[in-house]
């Protein structure tokens, strides 16, 4: 059982790998587009949605109604996206739900991912975004180390904005318009 969770841990860090040098070949093809926020939140739960349903966890969508993003942005915000939502999914049990959230201002975009878990512990808060650090049973503690360096790229910021044990913890992704 403990080789089974090692074997998927590999796997999901050999797919981030594999996106991220998706993503900087595009790049350096100097390919450039925009999606909208709607769409990066589709594409979000087209690749989220299993495994809320798999754990009985409802994962719901809202804003995006305008704004974009650059096709860099969106791939890389949408890796972020999908680290959060399979953590909050994880830390959720059946009959919960995990949201995320687009706001758009004038001058930044705010992503708050947002589930009904157990919380996090204080002493996990103090090292949250540095690797090894996890809490998650079978965990390596390289996701969140990833996004935060991902949202960095971005010009923008991942920050735990609200964590209560028997509430749930809220992250937020805040990326500024034109990054």
């Amino acid at each position: 059982d403990e080789l089974w969770e090692v074997a998927l841990a590999a796997g999901r860090m050999r797919s981030v790998v594999d996106e991220v040098v998706a993503i900087l070949r595009e790049e350096k093809l100097e390919t450039r587009y925009e999606l909208s926020i709607r769409e990066v939140l589709e594409m979000v739960s087209a690749r989220v949605v299993a495994r809320a349903d798999s754990r009985g966890v409802a994962f719901v969508s809202r804003g995006g109604d305008s704004g974009s993003l650059s096709n860099r942005e969106a791939n890389l915000a949408v890796l972020i996206f999908v680290n959060l939502i399979e953590n909050a999914i994880d830390a959720s049990v059946a009959g919960q739900e995990v949201t995320l959230e687009a706001v758009v201002y004038e001058q930044k975009i705010e992503f708050p991912v947002v589930d009904n878990g157990p919380g996090l512990t204080e002493k996990s808060r103090v090292d949250l975004f540095q690797p090894v650090m996890s809490n998650k049973e079978g965990g390596f503690g390289i996701g969140l180390a990833i996004s935060h360096q991902l949202a960095v790229s971005l010009g923008g910021r991942l920050e735990l904005e609200d964590s209560h044990v028997h509430t749930g913890a809220r992250f937020k992704l805040v990326v500024p318009v034109g990054a």
